[in-house]
C-alpha cells in the first residue's frame, strides 16, 4: 500500500518575533526584526508576505481625460446616497455609474477659476437634518452643494468681509454644528467660525465676524489644517499644534492651549482619521495624536522619522529625505487616504525634483513600537479617498492618465 502525500502549493511561516524598533539592535531577542520590507501584520495570520494591488477602472475618462484630477470626495446626499465627486479642469464632477463615466455638475455663480491643485471638501449636516458638502480651494468663495444644486456662497449667503475675489478659505470643517474656515491666502493667521445651526445660519459668516474669529501672531502666523477632534478642533501650524474646545463664539477670547511646539502638519491633505488617533505628516516625517482620555489631553508620537523601502528602480532606498520638500512641495501636492480594510495609512509624495506625486508610502498602522512598518508603490495620484471599506479611489495628477 502506497500513501500519496498532499500537494502544497507554498507555505508561510511567521519566523519573527516581531517588529521592535525601541531598542538598539545589540539588544534585539533572537527574531526580533529592526525593519521590515513588503510584508503584512494581519491580526489572526501574523506575518505574511504583501499582495500586490488590483487596478479598476484603469481607462482615462472620457469627459476630461485631458486634464489631471486634484479633488476627489465621496459624499452621501440626505437620501444616504452615495456620490464620488471629482474636480478636473476647473470643474466639478460626478461619478455616473450608468455610463462609467462622469457628469459636469453646474455651479450657480461659476466654475473654478485660475489653476489650484490643493481642494478642501467638508460634509455635515444642518439642525433640519440635510446634507451638504462644502467644496473650497484658497481662491473661489466656497461651494454649498446638496446632491443635486450647486451654488458659491457669494450667491446664497454672506461670506466674512476678509472673503473677496480671490482671497477666500482654503480649508473648511465642520465641528459642533458650526463651520470653520482658515488658509486664506491673505488672512492666513485667521481662524473664522459660522453661525450655529440651520443652513442658512451656517452661510452667514458676518454676524460673528467681530467675535467669532482668533488671528495668531509670531511664527504661528499660517495655519496650515484644521481637523476636528472629538469635542476638540486641532488647529495646525507648520511647528506647533494648538486644540480649540467649547462651542461658543465666547470662548474664543483666550489663545488655545498647545499641544505642541515641536512639530506641526504641512497638508490637511496628509491627514485621517485612524481609530482614536489622527495620522498626518509634517516636513519631518509621519506622526499620530493620541487622546489621553484620564486626563482628557492630546499627546503626539512619531510613526516615521525614516521612511523606508527596499523596491528597486528610481525609488530605490526612498527615505524622507529624499522627498520633495522644497518650494512647497509638500504643502501642495501630498494627499493620502486610510484603507480601514487593512488597517493601512496611504500617503502620495514627490520624490526629489518632481512636481507631481510619483509614489505612495503605505504604513501599516496596527502595529508601533513606536515607529510602523512602511513599503511603497510607484504611482501617480493627485488625489486619493475611500468609496468604501474595501475600494480606494485614485486619481492620477498627469494628463491623460
Amino acid at each position: 500500500m502506497s500513501v500519496t502525500a498532499p500537494d502544497i502549493i507554498a507555505q508561510e511561516y511567521d519566523f519573527s518575533g516581531g517588529l521592535n524598533t525601541k531598542a538598539s539592535k545589540l539588544s534585539h531577542e533572537e527574531g526580533d526584526l529592526s525593519d521590515i520590507y513588503n510584508w503584512e501584520f494581519q491580526p489572526a495570520a501574523g506575518l505574511k508576505v504583501r499582495g500586490g494591488k488590483k487596478k479598476l477602472n484603469t481607462a482615462a475618462t472620457a469627459n476630461f481625460d485631458t486634464f489631471p484630477v486634484y479633488g476627489l470626495y465621496p459624499f452621501y446626499t440626505s437620501s444616504s446616497a452615495g456620490q464620488l465627486l471629482a474636480v478636473a479642469n476647473n470643474k466639478l464632477w460626478k461619478y455616473n455609474s450608468t455610463n462609467n463615466n462622469f457628469d459636469n455638475i453646474t455651479i450657480t455663480g461659476g466654475d473654478f477659476t485660475g489653476s489650484q491643485r490643493k481642494f478642501s471638501f467638508c460634509q455635515f449636516t444642518d439642525t433640519a437634518g440635510l446634507e451638504w458638502c462644502v467644496i473650497c480651494n484658497g481662491r473661489d468663495s466656497p461651494i454649498y452643494y446638496d446632491g443635486t444644486t450647486a451654488t458659491r456662497l457669494s450667491s446664497v449667503g454672506s461670506p466674512h468681509a476678509d472673503w473677496a475675489g480671490t482671497n477666500n478659505p482654503g480649508q473648511i470643517v465642520a465641528h459642533r454644528s458650526r463651520l470653520y474656515a482658515a488658509l486664506l491666502p491673505t488672512n492666513p493667521s485667521k481662524l473664522y467660525a459660522s453661525n450655529i445651526g440651520s443652513i442658512t445660519n451656517m452661510r452667514d459668516w458676518t454676524t460673528t465676524a467681530a467675535t467669532a474669529q482668533i488671528e495668531f501672531q509670531s511664527h504661528e502666523s499660517s495655519i496650515s489644517a484644521l481637523q476636528p477632534f472629538y469635542t476638540t478642533l486641532i488647529i495646525f501650524f507648520k511647528d506647533s499644534i494648538r486644540r480649540l474646545d467649547g462651542t461658543s463664539p465666547d470662548d474664543y477670547s483666550t489663545l488655545p492651549p498647545l499641544v505642541t511646539s515641536v512639530i506641526g502638519c504641512e497638508n490637511f491633505k496628509t491627514i485621517q482619521m485612524v481609530g482614536s488617533d489622527i495620522i498626518f505628516a509634517s516636513r519631518y516625517g509621519v506622526h499620530s495624536l493620541q487622546g489621553v482620555f484620564q486626563f482628557g489631553d492630546i499627546t503626539s508620537s512619531y510613526l516615521s522619522e525614516k521612511i523606508d523601502s527596499q523596491n528597486s528602480g528610481s525609488l530605490a532606498y526612498a527615505t524622507w529625505a529624499t522627498v520633495n520638500k522644497g518650494a512647497g512641495r509638500l504643502d501642495i501636492d501630498a494627499c493620502s487616504v486610510y484603507y480601514p480594510h487593512r488597517n493601512q495609512y496611504w500617503l502620495a509624495l514627490e520624490s526629489g525634483g518632481n512636481t507631481t506625486n510619483d509614489f505612495i508610502f503605505i504604513g501599516d498602522v496596527r502595529v508601533r513600537q513606536p515607529k510602523v512598518a512602511w513599503t511603497i508603490f510607484n504611482y501617480t495620484p493627485a488625489a486619493m479617498c475611500m468609496v468604501d471599506p474595501g475600494r480606494i479611489t485614485l486619481a492620477s495628477g498627469i494628463i491623460g492618465s
